[in-house]
């Protein structure tokens, strides 16, 4: 679609208006190489963020470091555990309002685990083969391993290639890194799944107006995109419920 995007007005769009309508999304010029660079940005810039932020704590404050990096993890995990339960269990405009929120706390969160295991001392890092001595690039190699791991489907743990000598041996070792690889793949997942749906594809939604600038507005990168409402959706006051194998019987010999 070529149609240049026209201003927006106060009165265009109502949001007390409870129709259900058709939106189309879509970014008019459309970049892989674009899309790439923000992956890669967002996987290492956001992790880097609380890490910098605790290192500075760090240095002003050892123990108030620690405390804030075990902290920001735990309140990490209890708000992901909170978003999943939203997004299957709550309201659609709930569902909506919270689209993008589990990459970004995945990602912080692992800022914050790099923290604990670079400073938190051997009673964290005990249980790790080749953490005597491993300093926070160390850390970062080993975090890096198994990011790889999680993006290459465990290939490289099926062959032994690994980049970092660091490895899990104890049981508290081996859940920190499920723990480390859990938070990645969520991140990763959900950065993924948020860049194409900005980046490479033309996504059609369907909401009302309250919805739909709920919608808009958990997208990634949203500056470049445009929208356009293509219709209605009038669902009957009672739609019927029907077993899909039925449906199936009844009309697919009518296709033909």
């Amino acid at each position: 679609m070529d149609r240049e995007p026209v201003p927006v007005n106060a009165d265009d769009y109502d949001l007390a208006d409870a129709a259900i309508y058709q939106w189309k999304i879509w970014k008019p010029k459309r970049s892989l190489a674009h899309a790439f660079f923000m992956l890669l940005f967002m996987a290492v810039v956001i992790p880097a963020l609380p890490f910098t932020g605790l290192y500075l704590i760090h240095l002003a404050s050892a123990d108030a470091a620690i405390y804030a990096a075990w902290a920001f993890v735990g309140v990490a995990i209890f708000t992901i555990v909170v978003l999943f339960v939203v997004r299957f269990t709550g309201s659609r405009e709930e569902r909506i309002k919270n689209a993008t929120g589990l990459f970004a706390i995945a990602s912080f969160s692992i800022g914050a685990v790099h923290f604990l295991l670079a400073f938190g001392g051997s009673a964290l890092t005990g249980g790790f083969r080749g953490a005597d001595g491993a300093t926070s690039w160390d850390w970062a190699v080993y975090l890096c391993d198994n990011l790889l791991g999680v993006v290459l489907l465990d290939v490289p743990d099926v062959y032994n290639w690994h980049i970092s000598g660091i490895r899990a041996e104890s049981h508290f070792a081996c859940f920190i890194t499920v723990l480390v690889r859990v938070l990645m793949t969520i991140g990763l997942v959900e950065m993924i799944i948020a860049l194409y749906r900005t980046e490479m594809q033309e996504e059609e939604f369907y909401g009302t107006v309250r919805e739909c600038v709920h919608y808009c507005d958990a997208i990634i990168g949203s500056d470049d995109l445009v929208l356009m409402r293509t219709g209605a959706v009038t669902p009957a006051v009672e739609p019927p419920v029907v077993r899909v194998p039925e449906f199936i019987r009844v009309y697919k010999a009518k296709l033909t």
